[in-house]
């Protein structure tokens, strides 16, 4: 009896399952990435991604979209991904996939990582700006194929409306 084993290699954006043939876009790895963290955009609007985000990133460009109340950042191929996973039908112009997909596209803004790890959150559409209330003061977590970044007191309020007995009981036991 023989065991084939696979193993996933990192290279150039994508994974590759070894011995499969099969490429796909490299995922951000939330292990990687730490607690929520708090901070504040620059008087431009740049948010310093952390370390460890930075660590795990793997390319020089992050696409932001407003979503759930929130800016998901995305590697561009990560965007496509994701974008494919939530809007499946978005080729068929009769489908409500097709119009979610055009409203993300509409809204989502790419902006390059400087060399000082800064990306250009003021390069958001102001309106969305507003509406997620992202000012001054955010919060920066991990979470998944993304990162997030909140209003720090709509990300408190948010874990805050989270922390039922039931949640904490789960947590805590």
């Amino acid at each position: 009896m023989s065991i084939s084993v696979r193993f996933t290699r990192y290279s150039k954006g994508c994974t590759q399952t070894q011995g499969t043939g099969v490429t796909r876009p490299r995922e951000f790895d939330e292990r990687r990435t730490r607690c929520p963290t708090c901070t504040t955009l620059d008087s431009k609007g740049r948010l310093v991604l952390q370390s460890d985000i930075r660590k795990a990133w793997d390319g020089k460009s992050v696409r932001l979209v407003p979503v759930l109340g929130s800016l998901f950042g995305f590697t561009p191929d990560g965007y496509v991904a994701w974008l494919e996973q939530n809007c499946p039908d978005r080729d068929d112009i009769t489908s409500k996939d097709f119009k979610k997909a055009r409203f993300f596209n509409a809204h989502t803004v790419e902006v390059e990582i400087d060399s000082a790890g800064r990306i250009g959150v003021g390069r958001v559409h102001e309106e969305d700006l507003k509406k997620l209330g992202i000012d001054k003061d955010v919060t920066v977590v991990g979470n998944g194929s993304h990162f997030e970044i909140w209003d720090t007191a709509k990300w408190d309020a948010e874990q805050e409306a989270e922390e039922s007995q039931e949640f904490e009981a789960y947590l805590f036991g």
